[in-house]
């Protein structure tokens, strides 16, 4: 007979409750076991494990229903994972979406205006799309150094802090570790920001445009670390 332990024993390695394990048992994921009709619940290897990989599916967002396919049906995992990952990244999409109505609202409201009459006429997509387009535009600009172009696409009351004597102290000062330029990479939309990864000969980057109501607002980078830099990575590893 496989080993068994004490529920108490199970919850405490595990973060969970006695309730938990019984409702689990009711609706067939696990099962325990019982020495005699008084003696306390146990359980033993095989369903000590299947309870971790319920609470783990739980702990990712999985619904009981779900994890019921998986254990009783023997659903693929993988393919739900891919599956509500992508209900999640849609989630995020209509939640920054509303954030960005709240900001509009709430700048329209600071200047006085009418909060009801907001226009709503660009959808979430269109706008991204031309926060992407501006972003791209930028970063092409800022590889050929044309610095005192960058400033037409910022927000008219922070155009003096994006001279071009700013950004090009800026930009030379950051780029220069990375050695030559090689290829501009993935660009992501997370809220109001533009990430825009580019590769060099060293080292890669992300460049990040924040976007405000009327035009950029800031402009923010970062070294990518060398497992993200493929290019880096390919080199470290030796060619003969």
């Amino acid at each position: 007979m496989d080993e068994t332990r004490h529920i108490s024993e199970v919850c405490k390695e595990l973060n969970t409750t006695s309730r938990t394990i019984r409702y689990y048992e009711q609706l067939g994921l696990v099962s325990t076991v019982r020495g005699s009709r008084n003696a306390p619940r146990r359980l033993d290897e095989q369903n000590t494990a299947q309870l971790r990989k319920i609470l783990f599916l739980r702990k990712i967002g999985l619904s009981l229903d779900e994890i019921q396919d998986i254990v009783k049906n023997g659903l693929d995992v993988a393919e739900l994972l891919r599956t509500k990952s992508a209900e999640f990244k849609a989630e995020i999409a209509a939640l920054h979406s509303r954030i960005r109505l709240l900001e509009k609202v709430t700048s329209t409201a600071e200047k006085g205006g009418d909060i009801y009459a907001v226009a709503l006429d660009a959808s979430p997509a269109q706008e991204d799309a031309e926060h992407c387009r501006i972003a791209a535009e930028c970063i092409r600009l800022l590889l050929e150094h044309r610095f005192s172009e960058i400033p037409a696409f910022v927000a008219p009351k922070l155009r003096p802090a994006f001279s071009e004597e700013l950004l090009s102290i800026s930009w030379h000062e950051f780029t220069e570790p990375c050695g030559a330029f090689i290829e501009t990479g993935a660009q992501t939309v997370e809220g109001n920001l533009v990430k825009n990864h580019l590769y060099f000969e060293k080292m890669g980057a992300v460049i990040t445009i924040a976007f405000g109501e009327d035009g950029i607002k800031g402009i923010m980078s970062n070294y990518l670390k060398e497992k993200e830099n493929p290019h880096v990575s390919s080199k470290r590893t030796g060619t003969n």
